[in-house]
């Protein structure tokens, strides 16, 4: 949730203060500062600066360090330095190749840029890498329909939806899994379990962007405009939203 990424960015500068000489602390604020960046929780310049600062420092004391090269790298895509960071995702993967952050969030910046074939390829990888992850299968669904390859993404949304009504029998509330799912169920043509999934969601979590975000995207594809308008409506006057995400994101093709 929106909250915890906050909570984190906080813990990190704490075990900065503790040990500055601490690697993982440093990548890990770095981290949750462009996880709140990929949200536009409020992202302010000096958010920015902050992220860039603990990301070299990291390096400066793990080159090789793979979640460091990745915050980076997400802080450049939000900056609109594509090329930039295109070279840095491709850095993290030289690191590690097994890395699911660099691949989830490199297919991220790509649906951002625009370009679904490389997106589709790094959601794959990452959901090779996280066998019970739905995250990236979900993304991943969107740009195989988007490449016009309808029984693949069958496939993987059926797949996912396993996954995430496991997760949702253990912990009803999962906010990410209920939003995700609700888009999901459209997708698969189960309009009833998206309603409910939806509806969940915004009782358990509606007071967040992502919650108010992926509603909008729900309502688009049920065809609901009203109501998908004046989610996306709810969600842009958080004063957030990722644009070139907006712009490229086909499940509120409906609403153009």
């Amino acid at each position: 949730g929106d909250g915890n990424v906050l909570e984190a960015a906080a813990l990190f500068r704490r075990a900065i203060e503790h040990d500055a000489g601490f690697a993982q602390a440093h990548a890990g604020l770095a981290n949750a500062l462009a996880i709140k960046g990929q949200w536009r929780l409020d992202m302010t310049p000096a958010d920015f600066d902050e992220a860039m600062t603990a990301s070299r420092r990291a390096l400066e004391l793990e080159p090789r360090l793979a979640e460091a090269i990745v915050a980076r790298a997400c802080v450049l895509s939000m900056q609109g330095r594509a090329a930039e960071a295109e070279q840095a995702f491709e850095d993290a993967l030289r690191v590690n190749p097994a890395s699911y952050e660099a691949c989830f969030f490199y297919g991220r910046h790509c649906v951002a840029t625009g370009d679904a074939a490389r997106a589709a390829r790094q959601f794959e990888a990452a959901a090779r890498l996280e066998p019970a992850d739905y995250q990236a299968r979900c993304l991943l669904v969107t740009e195989l329909d988007n490449l016009g390859r309808p029984e693949e993404a069958r496939a993987v949304g059926v797949e996912a939806m396993r996954i995430i009504d496991g997760r949702l029998e253990r912990d009803p509330q999962d906010a990410r899994a209920l939003q995700l799912g609700a888009v999901l169920a459209v997708r698969l043509g189960d309009t009833g379990h998206a309603r409910e999934l939806v509806e969940r969601s915004l009782v358990t979590d509606g007071g967040t962007f992502s919650a108010v975000y992926n509603a909008a995207c729900t309502y688009a594809l049920l065809g609901d405009r009203e109501q998908a308008l004046t989610m996306l409506d709810r969600a842009v006057t958080h004063g957030r939203g990722n644009l070139g995400w907006i712009e490229h994101d086909t499940d509120l093709d409906p609403l153009r």
